[in-house]
């Protein structure tokens, strides 16, 4: 809208401070939570010179304490129990989880009273307000659907007598096609594949996919496992406030705001390659928000006011393996050499594709030197404090303003990638010069498309400035 660019043309700010991500400018690093808002304005293009940032801005202004005390309480739920199981579902043969949304909230504000002291006995002195809140969210998820190998393929039975029990959508032209297709007879005369080509290092990657669950021979996309990926959404946040009127012209305000969020990546971190199998072990991440801000403004006179405001907000996203001895391939037993050592924290390599029956695990490198997020850890930190002062003179007809701004933004955020990363990624498809034909054949025999790795994955931390300065009058 108006001609501004996809990412980064809105600004978010709560009580002045700056929640724009400098990571990727395309969202926030904080929540706006309706129920301890106040007041709520949007900027668009024409707005005044003392706003710093645009050409959108959406500014939030939190719910402060009064002279009387009020207090509410509330609870938003939401629950699938009654809703339909939706036709793919249904198709699949898959009853979706229940889903449920629970918000209980609630918050409370007044003057500040010291028993004993007439502090504030004209309740127009010291204010404060709190509020909370607890988000329990458990979605229904979407249903995936894979074809992992099956035992008999793991032993070498490619033969097709075999393939052909699993049902007609594994070699049809639908989506699963290549996962039927017969392996090379030159390579392996009439589909066997003998013990001695099984790759053991395959093995072992192939002992940590889930055993099928569904059956090709019924299923409409010819896959034999399915699961519903939605793991839980908790989160929680706090707000304080206090306002404090030193004189009849000068008012100062603070205010605090946590959001707390924990949550699980099955497959991957903000991203998966297609194909991807829940990895072996959980991913279970932590999101902080913590967002300062204070506001000082004085009258100096009925024509002189200057408001001064001080703005912090920082978002610190750790996320760590659960059982990262079951990605350790000395553990495991996993003997392939990679083309460079792994500087990081030991893990299996990633394995995809991009061919329609692709499968492997693939996730981001954990382990790198950060020390924001702990040892083995894998994330981002952002920070965004902001300075502004603002004087506002009355002369006659003119409203003039003169003011400065200063903000300062981080990313400090790990590196690498998915199929190319310190780990390792093998790409099993069938167009390669090795490959048997068959994908599933080429991960038992070991045959991969391509190996890439990274040397070295870089943890970026950059830093960038802003410093702006208005002078305006206006009649």
């Amino acid at each position: 809208a108006n001609g501004t660019q996809p990412n980064g043309g809105m600004t978010m700010t709560s009580d002045g401070a700056n929640l724009l991500d400098p990571g990727n400018q395309g969202t926030q690093t904080a929540n706006i939570n309706q129920n301890q808002v106040q007041e709520v304005s949007i900027l668009t293009s024409a707005y005044g010179a003392e706003f710093a940032k645009g050409p959108v801005t959406f500014q939030a202004i939190g719910k402060s304490g009064g002279a009387q005390f009020h207090g509410g309480a509330y609870l938003y739920a939401r629950n699938g129990v009654f809703d339909s199981n939706g036709s793919y579902n249904n198709s699949q043969g898959r009853l979706a989880p229940t889903n449920s949304f629970y918000y209980p909230g609630g918050d409370f504000g007044g003057p500040v009273i010291i028993p004993g002291t007439h502090f504030n006995k004209n309740h127009d002195k010291l204010f404060f307000y709190a509020a909370y809140e607890y988000m329990k969210q458990s979605p229904a998820g979407s249903l995936n659907s894979y074809f992992v190998p099956t035992a008999q393929m793991q032993a070498g039975n490619f033969t097709p007598a075999y393939l052909a029990t699993l049902g007609p959508g594994l070699t049809s032209s639908g989506g699963r096609s290549l996962a039927g297709a017969n392996p090379s007879a030159t390579l392996y005369p009439g589909g066997q594949i003998p013990a001695t080509a099984l790759d053991p290092n395959s093995a072992i990657l192939l002992k940590l996919m889930p055993a099928p669950n569904t059956n090709p021979a019924t299923s409409s996309t010819g896959t034999n496992y399915q699961y519903f990926q939605g793991p839980p959404i908790n989160r929680w946040e706090v707000r304080l406030r206090g306002d404090y009127n030193i004189s009849d012209r000068t008012k100062l305000f603070f205010s605090w705001n946590r959001q707390d969020e924990a949550d699980q990546s099955p497959v991957s971190i903000w991203w998966q390659i297609p194909g991807s199998l829940p990895y072996p072990s959980n991913q279970l991440a932590t999101q902080v928000s913590n967002i300062y801000s204070a506001n000082l403004v004085h009258v100096f006179s009925p024509t002189l006011t200057n408001e001064f405001i001080f703005a912090d907000a920082t978002f610190l996203n750790p996320i760590h393996l659960a059982n990262a001895s079951a990605v350790d391939p000395t553990k495991l037993g996993f003997k392939m050499t990679g083309l460079f050592t792994n500087p990081f924290l030991p893990q299996i390599p990633n394995t995809y594709g991009w061919s329609n029956s692709a499968i492997g695990f693939a996730t981001y490198p954990y382990g790198a030197p950060w020390p924001a997020g702990g040892a083995a850890a894998f994330g981002k930190l952002s920070q965004t404090p902001n300075i502004s002062d603002n004087v506002t003179k009355i002369v006659g007809s003119h409203t003039l303003k003169a003011g400065v701004y200063w903000d300062y933004a981080r990313n400090n955020q790990t590196g690498g990638g998915l199929n190319d990363s310190t780990q390792g990624g093998a790409e099993f498809d069938p167009w390669g010069a090795s490959s048997t034909g068959n994908p599933l054949a080429d991960w038992v025999t070991g045959r991969m498309n391509n190996l890439a790795q990274q040397q070295n994955a870089a943890v970026a931390d950059f830093k960038y400035y802003q410093y702006s300065f208005f002078v305006n009058d206006q009649w």
